[in-house]
């Protein structure tokens, strides 16, 4: 399975990637909502994890870009933050068509769990 990591933060993906690194997963890291779509345009993934706070296009401009094209309109997107973190950053997250909604203080065996209960997702062993 195939996911697309967006995150401005470098120290985040590098955190992302090494919690992948063991599992059934392949991480294709972007830096912003743009660089995701350039991806998207010419490469598959199975599903979107991206950060909301970001330059040139945030997460929630991504969800929606990516919701507007046919393509792309059923590809699992989770949106993983830790500034916008209230409730009603969920609803708004949710009603914008992102199926989960993480908060960065998530464990690891927390953020694979969310994405092992994706459609056709691998099963995954929860660390240690």
């Amino acid at each position: 399975m195939r996911v697309l990591m967006v995150d401005n933060d470098s120290l985040e993906r590098e955190r992302l990637r090494r919690i992948f690194v063991s599992s059934p997963f392949e991480v294709i890291q972007a830096s912003n909502g743009q660089e995701a779509l350039e991806i998207l345009e010419t490469q598959t993934v199975d599903a979107i994890v991206s950060d909301i706070l970001m330059p040139q296009m945030d997460g929630y401009r991504l969800c929606i870009e990516v919701r507007e094209r046919e393509r792309l309109v059923s590809v699992p997107f989770i949106l993983h933050t830790n500034m916008y973190t209230s409730e009603s950053d969920e609803k708004k997250a949710l009603s914008l068509g992102a199926n989960r909604f993480v908060r960065k203080s998530a464990t690891e065996s927390e953020l694979l769990k969310t994405l092992s209960e994706l459609p056709g997702a691998p099963v995954v062993s929860q660390p240690g």
